[in-house]
């Protein structure tokens, strides 16, 4: 979910030269430039004699034996891709994909030109995507995040309540409004089995359309163990867009291809119950913290207006389960 590009309070743009020896990219051209800022990290663009490439520093911190294992899919997904395109990794005069330049944890990526994020994307494109993403997966036993699989609860979203309310929050009566779906939603939580790798990000903003007219997945960080199902369920969410000819053609171009997923429970939507939570808990707390800015707090609000703008809802679940059981 990309917000405004980083503000650079840290002089960051002038670190091009440190960046390119480091990954032994030749000698910049310019300034790092920002490009997007995410939940997860900025991006900065970075002209070299060699090309231009994608910096990003990293929101979360991540190891280095993480980092290369999500690449080894990345890598593995793009050698095997034949309808979507893959940002190149690169890495460093040493072998290591991550790297740090003063404060800050960066990972460079080659640059490709993408449209603007679109849900409203051919949804067989997408349907075919995850069809080959998920064939290359391999099994997992490791413990699934809990950010793809577990409730806040009931009672936390209670205490969200009370704290708001005590402390005259403006977004208090637009989480009152929304958080009895919550926690109805989240009755509806499986735990997710059968797990294998999978990329656990591919919202509209992390699969976009390129020049040529392909998708192009970018954005690897979160890669983890999950149920395929389960993404599956996410992706006919955000580009079936509650129509059912969108999702009835992403299902079925996803099951022809033979993607190995299957939408047949309301326990099936658990990656992207468990994250809708998560984001609304992340607007919340804005309000809550007495460090928090106002530039905080009106991304929170920002944040609800975008999910209020298309919740997720139980309704938009059973029309989903109708068009995948009825198939």
């Amino acid at each position: 979910m990309p917000t405004e590009p980083d503000d650079d309070t840290g002089g960051f743009a002038d670190s091009a030269a440190e960046i390119a020896t480091l990954y032994g990219l030749g000698a910049p051209t310019g300034a790092l430039v920002p490009a997007a800022r995410g939940e997860q990290g900025a991006i900065w663009r970075m002209e070299t004699t060699t090309g231009p490439y994608a910096v990003k520093v990293l929101t979360v911190r991540q190891r280095d034996e993480d980092a290369a294992r999500d690449v080894a899919f990345q890598e593995r997904a793009a050698s095997a891709a034949t309808s979507y395109d893959v940002g190149r990794t690169v890495r460093t005069a040493d072998g290591r994909v991550l790297a740090t330049v003063g404060d800050r944890q960066i990972r460079v990526m080659g640059w490709l030109d993408m449209a603007d994020p679109d849900p409203g994307v051919d949804p067989a494109l997408v349907g075919q995507m995850l069809a080959e993403l998920h064939a290359v997966g391999d099994s997992r036993t490791d413990e699934v995040d809990p950010w793809f699989a577990a409730p806040v609860g009931a009672d936390r979203w209670q205490e969200y309540l009370v704290s708001l309310a005590a402390g005259e929050a403006v977004i208090t009566p637009r989480l009152e409004a929304v958080a009895p779906e919550l926690v109805a939603l989240e009755e509806l939580l499986a735990a997710p089995s059968e797990l294998r790798t999978c990329h656990r990000d591919l919202w509209a903003d992390n699969v976009r359309q390129t020049s040529s007219g392909r998708l192009c997945v970018f954005d690897w960080d979160n890669c983890g163990p999950a149920n395929v199902d389960h993404e599956l369920a996410m992706l006919v969410w955000e580009y079936g867009l509650d129509d059912v000819d969108r999702i009835r053609t992403l299902f079925e171009t996803y099951v022809d291809a033979g993607g190995p997923g299957r939408i047949s429970s309301p326990g099936d939507f658990t990656m992207i119950i468990a994250q809708f939570g998560h984001f609304y808990e992340m607007a919340v707390r804005p309000f809550l913290d007495l460090a928090a800015t106002d530039d905080d707090r009106a991304h929170g609000i920002d944040r609800f207006d975008e999910f209020d703008s298309r919740p997720l809802t139980l309704d938009s679940i059973t029309q989903i389960l109708a068009v995948t059981q009825g198939r």
